[in-house]
């Protein structure tokens, strides 16, 4: 193994692939297959010392025994600790249902100051952004570019329980970008997709 391999994504002569929980189920379906288990070793599945199912899930603090290695030096780079967790009111990408059922994820919790990130796209001479969002809030989207550029455009917000498109228009603009969407004011926005205007 190298270090930080797969965090990216894997190398072009990368013959090893891995599944999230959701692309099984998907290979499943198309498979035929209907009746199935999922066990999650921890910490992984070659030198398990745990083993976590749905009937069972980690409780807080249990997944912190992730400091050996048998083949080489372990490089503690951070806390692991710390990292493996979210603060309970943080943004989270959820879904409805459970796993299997076709609805689609969203981010929810997006509170004041709370931007989403997404690489890359080809903006095609994009003119605007259409967002779908809900929940209790009201104020305003940003769109960048950039983590800490020029906002390209905003919209202005309130709140509803159903989903909503908000658009907004900015200068025609080409190329391949990255896309930031800043949410700023009261209550906690989610967010469902966004599709680009062309006008």
């Amino acid at each position: 193994g190298t270090y930080f391999s797969g965090i990216e994504g894997y190398s072009p002569d990368s013959v090893a692939r891995t599944f999230s929980r959701n692309g099984l189920i998907d290979i499943f379906r198309k498979c035929g297959i209907k009746e199935y288990h999922f066990y999650y070793p921890y910490p992984d599945y070659k030198l398990m010392t745990m083993l976590h199912s749905d009937s069972y899930f980690p409780k807080f603090g249990e997944l912190q025994d992730n400091v050996r290695n048998f083949d080489r030096d372990r490089l503690v780079l951070f806390n692991e600790k710390h990292a493996r967790y979210v603060e309970g009111g943080a943004p989270a990408v959820v879904q409805e249902g459970g796993d299997g059922t076709p609805n689609l994820g969203y981010i929810k919790q997006l509170t004041d100051g709370s931007t989403a990130g997404f690489k890359y796209f080809d903006f095609k001479n994009a003119t605007g952004l259409c967002v779908k969002t809900r929940g209790y809030f009201n104020g305003t989207i940003e769109v960048r570019t950039k983590w800490d550029g020029e906002v390209i455009g905003s919209m202005s917000i309130d709140g509803t329980n159903i989903w909503t498109d908000r658009i907004c228009h900015f200068a025609p603009m080409s190329g391949v970008h990255a896309l930031y969407i800043t949410f700023k004011g009261s209550g906690t926005c989610s967010m469902k997709s966004f599709e680009f205007l062309h006008d």
